[in-house]
């Protein structure tokens, strides 16, 4: 990545995508030059920093809402709790700037939520929440997903909600990036699973596909990767039941055809 590229990508990230957030940063940290007499030097710090961080996360590929936003709120609130005027009352400038840093919160989440709701598309994720709640409801089973089908899961909340505590106490991933924690070690116990493809033929556990979009790929039918997986490694042919279908997603039930030898 050259300079030209992320001089670019920083401006138009700044303006297109954190437009409030940057606008708010850049007006507080002119305020703080021009109000705060001593020790700018520190603001000037948490300026750079912020700045420098956002076009860090540009080079790693890594400049995502879910990061850059907290540090631009992050650097504001420094900015501003830095403030301080000619007065002689130093609790009374730390009680005004504890103030303004709540009203600042209020004033940023009411302000940008509803763009950066827009960004994420919520309507188009809907089915996704219908499983979550689906499968929250049904805690005496184990429910896998392929890799595309919930990719998106946190994206069917808006930004002011989390999908219902302990949800994904029984809602996983066929594979992931925290295969061999803690966690997923206490999942395997919980449901009395050994940690491979044959799990998925146990009576309580299920698996999660559906047609989805994902990393610029269209995927109808990942499912097929499973059943293929299972014939070719312990010669096992298996098929799919709907159980129940939330729009372009279905919750299966896999289930023993015969086994090769038998063909």
């Amino acid at each position: 990545t050259n300079i030209e590229e992320v001089t670019k990508s920083f401006f138009n990230e700044a303006l297109d995508i954190y437009t409030y957030i940057s606008i708010l940063f850049f007006i507080i940290f002119a305020i703080v030059l021009f109000t705060t007499k001593k020790e700018n030097w520190k603001n000037v710090i948490v300026f750079i920093t912020t700045i420098g961080m956002h076009i860090f996360f540009i080079v790693l590929g890594r400049s995502m809402q879910r990061v850059v936003i907290p540090e631009y709120i992050i650097g504001t609130l420094l900015l501003i709790y830095n403030i301080k005027l000619d007065k002689k009352e130093i609790i009374n400038d730390n009680l005004k700037n504890c103030v303004t840093i709540l009203l600042v919160v209020i004033l940023i989440v009411f302000s940008s939520g509803l763009k950066y709701n827009y960004g994420y598309k919520i309507e188009e994720h809907q089915s996704i929440k219908k499983v979550i709640e689906y499968t929250n409801t049904h805690k005496e089973n184990a429910y896998l997903y392929t890799v595309p089908s919930l990719q998106y899961r946190y994206l069917a909340y808006n930004v002011y909600q989390m999908p219902p505590k302990g949800s994904f106490s029984n809602l996983r991933v066929t594979g992931g990036w925290d295969m061999f924690t803690e966690n997923y070690y206490d999942f395997k116990k919980r449901y009395n699973l050994d940690g491979n493809w044959l799990d998925l033929l146990k009576d309580n556990v299920y698996l999660i596909d559906g047609e989805v979009e994902w990393s610029g790929n269209y995927y109808d039918n990942y499912k097929a990767n499973i059943i293929k997986a299972i014939y070719e490694n312990y010669g096992i042919k298996t098929e799919c039941k709907v159980v129940k279908k939330f729009e372009n997603l279905k919750i299966y039930k896999i289930q023993y055809v015969k086994k090769s030898e038998d063909a």
